[in-house]
């Protein structure tokens, strides 16, 4: 079983989706650029479709395939209907080997198509099968920099933490400054750092993907393999 795995991969996401937060954030602060923000985002995307896979070759193994330390086929995780409706495809055997299961991924599936919301969350199902395209095409670190149209920030770093406010923000100047009297300040103009394939600001889409990622896999796991791999 991969569940570790997975598990040790997520743990790598979060330090690179924060160590890719921080950098952004800093950068904003010094008005500098960000030299490895494609390598950042890159690491973090590659390894969430990694868990998606280390996932498949644990259905594979346990379900579908007799004798898996044999088997050396390469397995993916299945986004779509018609790769699960394909008889040539792996998946397809779980129609009868594990039907609660097949039914299950064909949800995930259709509810990709459909741009459905998992449930209790802002997140499409989608999102994960978005990843996969990005990387498959080599295409999930091609950045650019662009000025945001739109009010300037405050940014702060505080006890709390980074702060950002926007300089639309009802609250009036003097609150600002009070609310952090000892802290480094700063105003800029907005800038974002946005995936030139889908126009996604990168740190919204890298932490949503792996909401995404985290929120599917748990759900497999727990129902499916009798296993919690959250951290």
């Amino acid at each position: 079983m991969r569940d570790k795995d997975i598990i040790n991969t997520l743990k790598h996401v979060e330090s690179k989706r924060q160590e890719l937060l921080t950098l952004m954030f800093d950068s904003r602060m010094k008005n500098i650029p960000i030299d490895n923000i494609a390598n950042l985002v890159a690491d973090v995307l590659n390894n969430l479709t990694k868990c998606f896979d280390y996932a498949a070759r644990d259905i594979y193994d346990i379900f579908i395939v007799s004798n898996p330390k044999k088997n050396k086929l390469k397995i993916y995780f299945p986004f779509y209907k018609n790769q699960l409706m394909d008889k040539n495809n792996p998946f397809y055997v779980l129609i009868i080997q594990k039907k609660d299961l097949y039914d299950y991924l064909y949800e995930i599936a259709e509810k990709s198509d459909n741009k459905e919301l998992i449930s209790n969350t802002s997140i499409q199902y989608s999102l994960a099968r978005e990843v996969r395209e990005l990387v498959n095409a080599d295409k999930h670190n091609k950045i650019i920099e662009i000025d945001n149209e739109g009010p300037s920030e405050l940014l702060a770093k505080s006890g709390l933490g980074n702060i950002v406010l926007k300089e639309s923000n009802p609250n009036s100047d003097n609150w600002k400054v009070n609310l952090f009297p000892n802290q480094q300040k700063v105003q800029k103009t907005s800038k974002a750092y946005r995936l030139v394939e889908n126009n996604k600001e990168v740190a919204d889409f890298c932490t949503f993907a792996q909401w995404n990622a985290e929120q599917i896999l748990y759900s497999i796991y727990q129902k499916y393999f009798g296993l919690k791999i959250k951290q």
